[in-house]
């Protein structure tokens, strides 16, 4: 189980993209352990780099259906 590492301050993470969309290719490892004083706009930079996308592609990440403050931290959302 790849949470049973998981570090008491770590959050599990699952990474899905939506199955509308046509033109995002899979990612290669949609699991993470994000610390939760990372922020939410790191956190989209790691997603970023995971992805074989032009610097042009616009990616969205929800969290509980709603686009988190980029300056918001793990443990607050």
């Amino acid at each position: 189980d790849w949470s049973s590492d998981v570090c008491s301050s770590d959050l599990p993470v699952i990474v899905e993209k939506d199955e509308k969309s046509k033109t995002l290719p899979d990612i290669d490892n949609c699991k993470f352990l994000v610390p939760d004083d990372l922020s939410f706009q790191l956190f989209v930079l790691i997603v970023r780099k995971r992805l074989p996308i032009s610097e042009r592609v616009s990616i969205f990440l929800f969290s509980n259906g709603k686009v988190p403050n980029m300056a918001s931290r793990s443990e607050e959302r």
